[in-house]
């Protein structure tokens, strides 16, 4: 059912000075939120007695380390409502929003009144502050890390996405540099008073940089806004309901994202933060060691991070994590013992450099995996909701943990017997994420929708080859009924009930949403301007769709054509996705596809997948027989105008829909799973749709006799420049046109 009509989506098309830019502009961003959000907890000392003054100095630091972690509480929400609004209206308004929330954040921070002026409203316009902040910085960290994967080659993205965290260190280094210069230039009463603004404001100016920045990144998330109706699309993005999606269909994905993010947000907790206050309060070491701890960890994984995402480029992210996490393992116990019983300052620095080396061995490539998880569709919703439940929960209360655990268990090392325990932990994670180092990283991940325990998703992995080895075999070999096979000869049209599986439909239909999240060049738009509903169509995305490839090449949908055709072997000739949205009123008119195409012979049929369920007044139709019959000169679908063969060369079309009682009509009632085949010249035609969706996908096969038949005008589709490498009258042997039966090693 191709229709040679309706607009072309530009590809995109991502350019080296783009990158560089995208580059500059994630980092800018990202360190000046990064440095807006960590620079409070700077300051905290001085924060307590200005908005806290009536509690005890014990209260004052309790309080405005609560109000701090405020922020934390918030991050979850923020990857949920800011990713879901990246995955459908695109990666650079996320970030764009992100920042003027964090900016905000600050300003409000920079400007409140003290207690002593307002009273109590002045904790209560910090707390929220902080809100805004957690808010703004749950959604910072997918969105960014998705826009830099997305634009990047598969073998640069463990590079690319390492400025994220890079950039996450050069905010904490520069916010812990700037409160250094000031507790060191001004005279203490002065920053009791007015320098602790001083960061915020830095923090508000320097907010407009970074939007001019983002301004002019490359959007990754193509919304196709050059076809006839780009509000379809955004309607249709909004529809996925990307947080849905992910907590419905993704919930394994999410786990295991959590898991890995165990041992990275804990250890970063207790390296960056935590070792320094801890060396200060039971070590004796220097305060300032806390200010300059932070700024050697900030430096450290800012420049060590791109060094570490090039070499998980080149060995795999997971060798990287599994080296770094297995020597943090055997070199946590030995630095806390030296730490302890050496307690120097360089000893200390010694410590968290060299801890801070192995937390950006294995923080790097985690991160860069998490966007690799998730399909494009929900790929910054899925990232953000993991990362901000990680940090949410394991990076909040990490600090709080270990500090009651050491009075628990009156033991000083119990910071590193929790890293060690939690680094464990998390690397089981490991066992159920594929490594998709240098891979398309949309390729495909199937659906799981089960309830699985922790041992469940450890092993998800193994158990999905076990099963998906079972039904292969299981599924491997159908023989379609003789009367099947002969009512395709006869009528040129048959229905085949429950051919698909509901976990195969499911697969489908993620890989039908990634295709109208992001069409090929090759889709068109077949509706007017004024219909209520919109037609779409796209073609020969197999190479691109790991969900579609992953259909086709299923060997029994090989076999079934073989046998529908009587042919000895099978290729695909083209996939074809046709969505009607609700209310269409768009008709597809009766036709033959064979006249559109480039090919000639018998032996040859098509695939008509529905996904949801079709009633018979908006199935597809057939005239029973009519492949028997002579071509019928093809028309444009919208304009009905005979454009190809010459006039007189081809029969026209009889009025079907006029002479309906005197012909054999054929159509069914269809469920999700049933599958139609008709041969490429049996007239059909289909009606609009009403409140129901129709999403359809069709396969396009090639039997023994099927030759190549150039024509002198664009076919539907099109396969530029076939003609040079394929003369006319040669079957088609050629990549473009895989073989499917019979299966290769059978």
């Amino acid at each position: 059912m191709n229709s040679p009509v309706g607009g072309v989506i530009p590809s995109l098309l991502v350019s080296s000075q783009a990158k560089q830019r995208l580059i500059i502009g994630c980092t800018i961003g990202n360190a000046l939120e990064f440095f807006d959000f960590i620079v409070f907890s700077f300051l905290m000392l001085f924060l307590g007695p200005v908005f806290f003054p009536a509690a005890s100095e014990y209260g004052k630091l309790l309080l405005t380390t609560a109000t701090f972690g405020v922020g934390f509480l918030m991050r979850p929400i923020g990857g949920m409502l800011i990713g879901s609004y990246a995955d459908r209206h695109g990666r650079r308004s996320a970030l764009t929003l992100t920042l003027l929330m964090m900016g905000l954040g600050c300003g409000m921070l920079a400007v409140v009144p003290s207690y002593a002026q307002i009273g109590v409203a002045a904790p209560c316009i910090v707390v929220l502050a902080r809100l805004i902040q957690g808010f703004a910085a749950g959604g910072e960290v997918g969105a960014s890390t998705t826009l830099l994967v997305e634009q990047a080659a598969p073998a640069q993205r463990g590079f690319y996405a390492s400025w994220q965290p890079g950039s996450q260190n050069l905010g904490v280094m520069l916010g812990a540099l700037v409160v250094m210069g000031l507790v060191a230039g001004l005279p203490a009463q002065d920053m009791a008073e007015w320098g602790w603004r001083i960061p915020f404001f830095i923090g508000m100016l320097t907010a407009p940089v970074g939007l001019y920045v983002r301004r002019h990144l490359e959007e990754s998330l193509t919304l196709a806004p050059s076809l006839e109706s780009p509000q379809q699309l955004t309607r249709e993005a909004a529809k996925q309901q990307p947080l849905r999606m992910v907590f419905r269909h993704y919930r394994v994905k999410l786990l295991l994202s959590v898991l890995l993010l165990l041992s990275i947000v804990v250890c970063t907790q207790i390296i960056a933060f935590y070792m320094p206050a801890f060396a200060a309060r039971e070590l004796g070491l220097p305060t300032s060691m806390t200010l300059l701890a932070s700024v050697l960890v900030g430096g450290i994984g800012f420049v060590l991070a791109p060094l570490v995402g090039m070499l998980s480029d080149r060995v795999g992210r997971k060798p990287v994590i599994l080296w770094s996490r297995l020597l943090m393992l055997l070199l946590i116990l030995p630095c806390y013992q030296l730490l302890i019983r050496q307690p120097t300052v360089g000893n200390l620095l010694i410590v968290i450099s060299l801890l801070s080396v192995l937390l950006v061995m294995q923080v790097v490539p985690g991160i860069t995996m998490l966007p690799e998880l998730f399909p494009k569709a929900v790929r910054t919703t899925g990232m953000s909701v993991a990362y901000g439940l990680g940090v949410s929960v394991f990076g909040g209360f990490s600090q709080f943990f270990v500090t009651w655990l050491i009075q628990w268990t009156a033991s000083p090392y119990a910071p590193a017997w929790t890293m060690m325990v939690t680094v464990a932990i998390s690397s089981l994670a490991l066992l159920g994420i594929r490594d998709r180092t240098g891979e398309s990283m949309d390729e495909h991940i199937a659906r799981v929708e089960c309830n699985q325990s922790v041992i469940a998703v450890v092993t998800s992995s193994v158990l999905r080859s076990i099963s998906g080895a079972i039904m292969r075999y299981a599924q491997s070999d159908i023989r379609l009924s003789e009367e099947t096979i002969q009512a395709f000869q006869r009528d040129g049209a048959v229905c085949i009930r429950q051919l698909f599986s509901p976990a195969e439909l499911a697969a489908l239909a993620e890989g039908i949403a990634a295709n109208l999240q992001q069409p090929s060049p090759r889709a068109k738009v077949a509706s007017q301007p004024d219909d209520p509903g919109w037609f779409f169509e796209d073609f020969c995305n197999w190479q691109e769709n790991p969900a579609y490839r992953q259909l086709i090449f299923t060997p029994r949908l090989g076999q079934v054509a073989a046998q529908l055709m009587g042919s000895q072997q099978v290729r695909l000739y083209h996939d074809h996705l046709l969505v009607k949205e609700p209310n269409t009123r768009q008709k597809t008119p009766w036709h033959q596809d064979q006249p559109y195409y480039n090919v000639e012979g018998q032996q040859n049929c098509s695939m008509w997948l529905p996904i949801d369920p079709i009633p018979r007044s908006a199935t597809l139709e057939f005239v029973a027989g009519s492949h028997r019959g002579p071509w019928l000169m093809p028309r444009s679908f919208m304009d009905k105008q005979a454009k190809w063969f010459p006039k007189g060369s081809l029969v026209d079309l009889p009025d079907i829909e006029a002479d309906r009682e005197n012909l054999s009509i054929l159509g069914w009632a269809l469920e999700p799973g049933d599958a139609v085949f008709f041969h490429m010249l049996t007239l059909h035609a289909a009606a609009g749709v009403g409140e129901q969706r129709r999403r359809v996908f069709s396969v396009r096969f090639l039997g023994d006799d099927m030759r190549h038949a150039p024509r002198p005008w664009v076919t539907s589709p099109d396969f530029p420049g076939l003609c040079d490498v394929l003369p006319a009258g040669a079957a088609l042997d050629h990549p473009l046109f895989p073989l499917l039966f019979p299966a290769e090693g059978r």
